[in-house]
């Protein structure tokens, strides 16, 4: 039978998932952007990783992980018996001091999720400022003029309510305009032409 072995970046990348840290891409990219440290890239870094291993034998009666999870590789390319990885970070011990993780490396953004925290300010900076650039856009308001509005949705709703006369508007000349074209056509018509 085959063993699928994985390497730590795997790992890493499916305890990221399975938590949902810095799966947005603009997180992603910022992250990268940032040139933040890499125990930030993921959730769990590379050294946490080893001592949750070390503590995950601990807690099951052994003295090295390497009695409890099969690895194969030196230092660099070690690789990891996947399924023994797999029971590895769905043990509630290890879930319980990942969560840790999750609660001190992320804020909570309400409907953009949890971003890391080391980026924070530059994600809610980016995400709002293409909120702004799009009202802009919608309303043809400077930024100036937008800050005079106490809520974008003010802002939305006058534009929103413009938009509809403008368009009962023309949506009445253009009738207009089809009847006469109507009335031309017919009489154009009586004429012989």
């Amino acid at each position: 039978m085959d063993i699928k072995m994985i390497n730590i970046e795997e790992i890493l990348n499916i305890i990221d998932k399975k938590y949902g840290y810095a799966q947005d891409p603009d997180v992603i990219r910022l992250l990268k952007e940032s040139k933040v440290s890499q125990k930030y890239m993921h959730l769990v870094d590379r050294r946490s990783f080893n001592r949750f291993l070390t503590y995950y034998a601990n807690e099951h009666g052994y003295s090295d992980y390497y009695d409890l999870i099969h690895v194969d590789g030196g230092t660099k390319g070690t690789k990891y018996d996947y399924d023994d990885i797999m029971k590895f970070i769905d043990d509630p011990k290890v879930e319980e001091r990942i969560k840790g993780l999750l609660m001190k490396k992320t804020i909570s953004a309400g409907p953009f999720g949890l971003i890391p925290m080391v980026i924070y300010h530059e994600y809610i900076e980016e995400i709002t400022g293409e909120e702004e650039n799009r009202i802009m856009e919608l309303t043809g308001y400077t930024r100036h003029q937008l800050k005079l509005f106490s809520v974008p949705d003010d802002i939305l709703e006058q534009v929103k309510f413009d938009k509809e006369n403008r368009i009962k508007s023309l949506r009445a000349e253009l009738e207009s305009c089809l009847i006469d074209l109507e009335d031309i056509t017919n009489e154009l018509r009586t004429r012989g032409m």
